[in-house]
């Protein structure tokens, strides 16, 4: 007998909080699936709390307003914005973070659980996550709070030691740079050597293509390089070694554009400038070798050997070699 997918999935939930509930354990779970039948809820152990999740700059109202009129208990879920990201896209987790918390007093949810996600090897610098952990600090506490650069100025001088206050402002911006993001990198890699279909190609997106879009970001980094630079002196000590990894994440960030823009050229079959692929190449393995390095600084080897495999298979690309051998 055949059963409905939303009677398996509160068969399973149910069985699983029932367990640990019998273990004296509070059971949480994700509550996107149970959003879109929300009466569901009551199915389950009344300890159980549902995690309502949502990561937009605009994130909606609706799944924890009917996760509320259902009666469940939850947490409001909203994230730092670092997944798939060389740096974190601090402006939308400053935005998102201050809608869920504001959902959460609207609608008496018990908690707030900021997040902090790994998708496709956590590439980002752990200390480049702490505003949206100050942010999820603050608007939990209260709405009466400070403007985004306001709150990113005293952030930089208390997180950072940066006497100036613009270290984060500096980060924020570096973040909009980023147009052929890792996500995208990605992507084009598992269509191409691992066969997995998507939904785009992110070679025949506009904004890879965008060549005005990409020049603006690139000049846009090298006048951040030099307000670092300026900056780097009003750093209390300690946290001087955060300037060449910001710089580092600005290279990296530069350097997935212009190859998202090459190999869009290739895609499309456009005349290879080969000297130039080449050139690229060579760029990108030798950021890569002291990425590697200042990843090993603060963490084990993880999924560095699989973001080495895809570095290295781009750069393998730019020289010429067809995209579907492995």
């Amino acid at each position: 007998m055949s059963r409905g997918l939303g009677d398996v999935y509160k068969r399973q939930v149910k069985e699983l909080c029932e367990f640990l509930v019998a273990k004296g354990k509070k059971p949480m779970f994700w509550g996107d699936i149970i959003c879109a039948q929300p009466e569901l809820i009551k199915e389950l152990p009344e300890e159980t709390v549902c995690l309502t999740w949502g990561y937009a700059a605009e994130q909606r109202e609706h799944e924890a307003k009917v996760m509320a009129e259902a009666g469940a208990r939850q947490y409001l879920c909203p994230g730092v914005g670092g997944w798939n990201q060389w740096m974190n896209l601090v402006e939308n987790s400053y935005k998102n973070i201050a809608r869920m918390c504001g959902y959460a007093r609207k609608y008496h949810a018990e908690g707030v659980l900021n997040t902090d996600w790994g998708d496709c090897g956590h590439i980002n610098q752990p200390d480049f996550s702490l505003p949206g952990m100050i942010y999820g600090a603050v608007f939990s506490w209260g709405e009466d709070t400070d403007r985004f650069e306001e709150l990113n100025e005293q952030i930089s001088r208390l997180a950072y030691g940066d006497r100036s206050g613009k270290f984060v402002s500096y980060m924020a911006k570096t973040a909009e740079c980023s147009i052929f993001d890792w996500w995208d990198a990605n992507v084009v890699y598992e269509e191409k050597v691992l066969g997995h279909p998507n939904n785009r190609n992110a070679l025949f997106d506009a904004r890879i293509q965008d060549e005005a879009k990409r020049a603006a970001a690139h000049e846009t980094i090298a006048a951040l390089k030099k307000e670092l630079k300026k900056t780097a002196g009003k750093l209390e000590e300690s946290c001087r070694p955060m300037v060449p990894v910001l710089e580092l994440t600005m290279d990296a960030i530069d350097l997935w554009n212009e190859t998202g823009a090459r190999l869009c050229d290739i895609e499309l079959g456009k005349e290879k400038d080969e000297a130039a692929c080449a050139a690229l190449a060579g760029r990108l393995e030798s950021w890569f070798m002291k990425y590697k390095a200042s990843w090993r600084s603060i963490s084990k080897e993880g999924d560095l050997h699989h973001i080495a495999e895809i570095v290295f298979w781009y750069a393998d690309i730019l020289r010429g070699r067809k995209p579907y051998e492995k």
